[in-house]
């Protein structure tokens, strides 16, 4: 339920349940809660069983939770704590509360458990005023630093520059 705005937004894909098949993820920033908000934004997970091709699939849907918070505009995969599971990164540019905020899910056996933004495994709030943290989220897979952990980047627009010292080991 809810009204869709731009379903299909963005996009990644990933093994994020750890059974050896691709799921995907695709997000609406401008979908409206039935309830009360508007474009809070929603993310719909498509897990797939050992056979993609017959369409059969468990689904999951994770909920922004504020106003104009636009979560899911722009999402991205990685293994972010060195495991097993694929993990997504999650912008929410528009939560005003926190001038923005990225969050991340960690891959698991049950990701059905993920559900809203407040079921997130971390996130991490922007700092100045119209500064659109997590307007873009990327995964950086190279793992340069030979650590088993990917890195990511979490951008913004607007306000003054910010920088947060962002710890490797999330889990």
């Amino acid at each position: 339920s809810g009204t869709w705005g731009i379903f299909g937004f963005d996009v990644t894909s990933g093994d994020y349940n750890g059974d050896g098949n691709g799921d995907v993820i695709v997000s609406d920033p401008f979908w409206d809660d039935p309830q009360t908000n508007d474009d809070c934004g929603i993310l719909v997970c498509y897990f797939s069983n050992s056979n993609p091709i017959s369409g059969q699939t468990s689904e999951i849907c994770i909920e922004g939770l504020n106003d104009d918070g636009l979560c899911g505009y722009s999402i991205d995969t990685g293994n972010f704590d060195g495991d097993d599971y694929d993990d997504l990164i999650v912008g929410e540019p528009g939560n005003t509360t926190y001038y923005g905020t990225a969050h991340i899910f960690l891959g698991c056996s049950s990701p059905g458990s993920w559900g809203s933004l407040d079921s997130s495994d971390w996130s991490v709030d922007g700092i100045s005023s119209d500064g659109n943290w997590g307007v873009c989220v990327r995964s950086i897979k190279d793992d340069d630093d030979d650590d088993d952990y990917d890195d990511f980047c979490i951008s913004h627009y607007g306000g003054p520059g910010q920088q947060i010292p962002l710890s490797r080991n999330i889990s």
